[in-house]
């Protein structure tokens, strides 16, 4: 939605007139609009005012810097480098191949005038989106997709959809590696630099987890690394929210992630607001209660409705389809209602699980499969030779999880929570995740290090019902394992109990929605038929659509909507 647009003409071709933001939802803050125009380039963002020291749009007698997103630790690196710019600061990261050292969610810019040079990047984890086009006269590159499109229209560029892009949708529920649903447009991977010039676009990348080696420490010392670790990440969020008067917000579920940034923050010192996102009496809002009673914290529970599901195109608009919509559905519902006022910063625990050890299928790596992190193998994959080409670049099922199923997917969902603030996770923090991923994975099968740096360092914590389980984590392992057959077991019931679908409940939404059920079908029948969507695809949409199971419609109508906004 927010973010910025470089158009590089390479052959003299005429530059856009204007760029074409994304208009706003009425629940956001007011953005500003900066344009900058140079022989041959022309940049333009456009974002709000919220946080403005950590973001730039910065033009000097070198170049030009625009960022996006928040680079926490900025401050520290001007001291550090001697740098009074944010402009010669990352100047000189880019230079010296020092970007690793940028904390936060972000991606940037960076036009160096005396070579006519453009480098683009993101942050470690991809969080924010860098798209880009590269053609024989020009190289444009955006943090919006639907941007993109819609300035490359403008240029009497002619774009085609891409349909292996849409069997990975069809198929995991986000997008594998740099495919979008353009195939002229590809997007920056976590951790990766774009340098292109008038000759030629080159990729690189500065921040690779598989680079990451394994220390020999003992478990005991792990864990009080991991201590100082998270404990450094969470100040350097929550401090950043003080040092403009603004207000903390923080998620939090059942979960182990959300409680942990919630509450580390709170033994702190920090004030925070909490917010839930579940459905009524279900496991995950009853366990978040009782969390936030106990310390006597603020929570806001946002009842989530059928409703939800039917804001396909709204849904949709924010990240252009990128992941299946129904994921993010139920958060967009919840931020249109709670109108937040200063708000800073949105701490979560995102991908807590996964950097301590939930992506591991053995106490060992193990080498990843086309299955691993799909939602469905229902669909004729004509695309089947190039998953399993893409699978195979990955030397353990947890880097594919990571790159794909994670940065991909899962880290979609901040592109939401960007509409009412920036957002963060201290186990995202760099430091954190190279310590993680250093430790022994025997000592991380099924999260059991966590679940010991829990006992140990926040056994307070520890002491509520872990809603993955059904059960509290410091149980012993014979216990989790019984909570978690126990779990399993009840789930599969035919009876009414706060542990199913402990977030959003869409399948039973669907079956006793009429209302709902007739939106989406409508829908469909609607748009199925697009003029892109050739017969082939339409008959795995068919399959698809025709199943029981929600989830599968779901992934259908996120790819008629985007279609419908990319492909007009």
């Amino acid at each position: 939605m927010n973010g910025f647009i470089v158009t590089l003409s390479t052959d003299g071709s005429p530059l856009p007139g204007q760029y074409c933001w994304k208009p706003l939802f009425n629940f956001q803050q007011e953005h500003r609009s900066k344009k900058y125009v140079r022989p041959g380039v022309m940049a333009g963002q456009f974002t709000s005012d919220r946080f403005h020291r950590h973001k730039f749009f910065e033009e000097t007698e070198a170049g030009l810097l625009i960022t996006e997103g928040l680079i926490t630790n900025v401050e520290v690196l001007y001291k550090k480098h001697h740098c009074s710019t944010a402009g010669r600061l990352i100047y000189k990261l880019i230079k010296t191949r020092s970007l690793q050292e940028l904390h936060g969610n972000f991606a940037g810019v960076y036009y160096d005038h005396a070579t006519q040079k453009l480098t683009a990047f993101n942050n470690h984890t991809g969080t924010q989106k860098v798209y880009y086009f590269r053609s024989d006269s020009y190289t444009v590159v955006a943090t919006d997709l639907k941007v993109l499109t819609t300035t490359l229209r403008s240029l009497g560029i002619t774009l085609a959809p891409d349909y292996d892009a849409v069997e990975m949708l069809l198929s995991y529920g986000f997008m594998l590696e740099d495919y979008t649903f353009v195939t002229q447009i590809r997007q920056l991977t976590a951790g990766q630099l774009l340098h292109a010039n008038k000759e030629r676009l080159q990729l690189d990348r500065y921040f690779e987890l598989g680079t990451i080696e394994r220390k020999q420490c003992s478990k005991e010392q792990f864990i009080e690394q991991l201590e100082q670790q998270f404990q450094q990440a969470v100040h350097e969020e929550y401090a950043l929210d003080e040092a403009y008067g603004y207000t903390s917000l923080a998620t939090l579920s059942g979960g182990l992630d959300s409680r942990m940034t919630t509450l580390v923050a709170h033994k702190a010192g920090y004030q925070q607001e909490l917010i839930n996102f579940s459905h009524k009496g279900y496991a995950d809002e009853v366990i978040a209660r009782q969390i936030a009673r106990h310390y006597q914290l603020r929570l806001s529970t946002v009842e989530l409705s059928a409703e939800s599901l039917t804001a396909i195109d709204d849904v949709v608009r924010v990240n252009d389809g990128m992941t299946l919509y129904s994921g993010a559905s139920h958060v967009f519902q919840a931020l249109r209602q709670l109108r937040l006022l200063n708000s800073g910063i949105v701490h979560t625990g995102m991908l807590g699980d996964a950097i301590m050890g939930s992506y591991l299928s053995a106490p060992f790596d193990t080498l990843p499969k086309s299955s691993s992190g799909a939602y469905s193998n229902r669909i004729s994959n004509r695309s089947e030779q190039l998953f399993n080409t893409i699978v195979s670049r990955y030397c353990t099922e947890e880097l594919f999880k990571f790159y794909n199923r994670a940065f991909q997917g899962i880290n979609t969902g901040y592109q939401y929570l960007y509409l009412v603030g920036e957002s963060l996770s201290p186990f995202m923090h760099p430091d954190f995740i190279q310590l993680a991923l250093s430790i022994p994975r025997e000592y991380m099968y099924k999260e059991r290090l966590y679940i010991d740096w829990m006992r140990k360092k926040h056994p307070q914590e520890a002491a509520f019902c872990w809603e993955n389980i059904g059960g509290k984590p410091t149980n012993n392992d014979v216990m989790r394992r019984l909570y978690r057959f126990k779990r399993a077991v009840i789930k599969r019931l035919p009876v009414v109990t706060m542990w199913k679908n402990s977030m959003t409940p869409e399948q039973s939404w669907y079956e006793n929605s009429e209302k709902v059920r007739k939106v989406l079908d409508t829908y469909y029948y609607d748009h199925y038929a697009h003029s892109v969507i050739d017969s082939h695809l339409q008959k795995q949409l068919n399959l698809l659509y025709s199943q029981r199971d929600f989830t599968s419609k779901a992934q259908v109508l996120t790819v008629l909507a985007a279609f419908k906004s990319l492909f007009p």
